[in-house]
């Protein structure tokens, strides 16, 4: 007498479990080793080494040599920057690094200081608002985003912080 589909499926879903179950742990790992080939499961092809700071001011006299001088020592290769004061929006070059600007209000502003081992890695930098940046990274198993935010403190006005904590920000 034939079986009925859903039965059929259900003997052989049994009789399959029996078979694993006949083979053993260290078996099903050796059999699961040979079958799956290892992939490289690292987002990027070197690591990225990451710091803030608040800097308070980015035209201040030296700062921008200073803050490259301290991502190298540290080892940085990816440095988000908070209240920068920057105005307006650019790109600059100093020794290994690349630095660049939102555009902001005069007591806001993002920037990132990115190392030039990360420079090829780079998709894009979006500048959502004043106050916050976005940077995409084409990683190996796939994109990177890292925001660099920088929220209202104390001392703004409760309109403004209410502003931003309910825009909404179309691109992330």
């Amino acid at each position: 007498m034939a079986q009925a589909p859903e039965q059929e499926k259900s003997d052989r879903t049994n009789i399959e479990g029996k078979e694993a179950q006949q083979l053993g742990h260290s078996e099903i790992e050796e059999q699961i080793e040979h079958e799956i080939e290892p992939k490289n499961v690292n987002y990027m092809a070197e690591p990225m080494y990451v710091g803030w700071l608040n800097i308070q001011n980015i035209n201040r006299s030296g700062i921008r040599q200073q803050l490259v001088r301290q991502a190298e020592n540290q080892a940085l290769t990816y440095l988000a920057l908070t209240e920068t004061h920057q105005t307006e929006a650019g790109m600059e070059r100093h020794d290994d690094f690349y630095l660049y600007f939102a555009p902001g209000k005069p007591h806001t502003g993002t920037a990132l200081l990115l190392h030039k081992s990360l420079q090829k890695k780079l998709k894009d930098i979006e500048h959502i608002s004043d106050r916050i940046m976005l940077a995409i990274f084409n990683g190996q198993a796939f994109q990177l985003n890292f925001l660099i935010v920088y929220a209202p403190t104390s001392e703004i006005s409760s309109q403004e912080k209410e502003t931003f904590l309910r825009k909404p920000y179309g691109s992330i």
